[in-house]
């Protein structure tokens, strides 16, 4: 299944790795000259209300980079060594609230913005201007890097995902079904997909979408394989 059921357990560790560069790259963002050692704000911007393991995977990612940064004697910048501190901004899945939370968390003097990155593509030119970069880890649109020098993916794009999954069921299968949530990178991550089964020559006999929030897609599954797509 694309999308946040059945991929997102299986990027945490990634995601903590990356994260931990990714953080490690804010160091030279930081200033603050004077002695006392105030913490660098870094900014999570998740849908907490809406989407509770992405926002999980990602805490728990940003959370263990940070004890590890300030394990080390935190980010050296001019004047001394200052630790990392986390923010939490719900954004609930909403562009429109997740970009208000990212022009709020760099005005509160962020260093960065770790995010599920639904917000990005409107408050892209706010984090550029600032200087402070947007790093999204969850969201798979391949449209997401182009002409926004300060989004930074972590994340491996869907079309390229998609390239490489459909080379892998190429070899095992000559039709498929696809099932996928209704979340945009479920969505999109379809659609890439469709291509690059086409691309390969594998036929798509069925595709279904199902809720993001749904707990368990057994019934679902078991209701395409009932139609024997390979």
């Amino acid at each position: 299944m694309l999308g946040k059921p059945s991929t997102m357990n299986r990027r945490k560790p990634a995601a903590a790795a990356c994260l931990l560069l990714g953080l490690g790259a804010l160091a030279g963002c930081g200033g603050g000259g004077g002695g006392k050692p105030a913490p660098l704000l870094v900014a999570l911007n998740l849908p907490s209300s809406s989407d509770a393991s992405t926002t999980e995977y990602i805490r728990q990612g940003a959370d263990l980079a940070v004890k590890e940064v300030n394990r080390s004697g935190g980010v050296h910048v001019a004047g001394g060594a200052q630790p990392l501190q986390l923010r939490v901004y719900d954004g609930a899945s909403d562009p429109q609230r997740a970009a208000a939370n990212t022009r709020s968390a760099i005005a509160a003097g962020a260093v960065g913005v770790v995010e599920d990155g639904v917000g990005a593509p409107l408050s892209a030119a706010a984090s550029r201007a600032a200087g402070v970069p947007e790093i999204v880890i969850a969201d798979g649109d391949a449209e997401l890097p182009k002409g926004r020098p300060s989004v930074l993916r972590l994340g491996i794009a869907n079309d390229a995902a998609a390239t490489v999954l459909g080379g892998y069921i190429a070899r095992r299968a000559a039709s498929v079904a696809i099932l996928h949530d209704d979340g945009e990178d479920g969505r999109a991550g379809a659609r890439q997909l469709e291509q690059a089964l086409a691309t390969a020559q594998v036929r798509v006999t069925a595709g279904r979408e199902v809720a993001a929030a749904l707990p368990a897609v057994d019934a679902e599954v078991r209701g395409l394989l009932d139609g024997h797509p390979a």
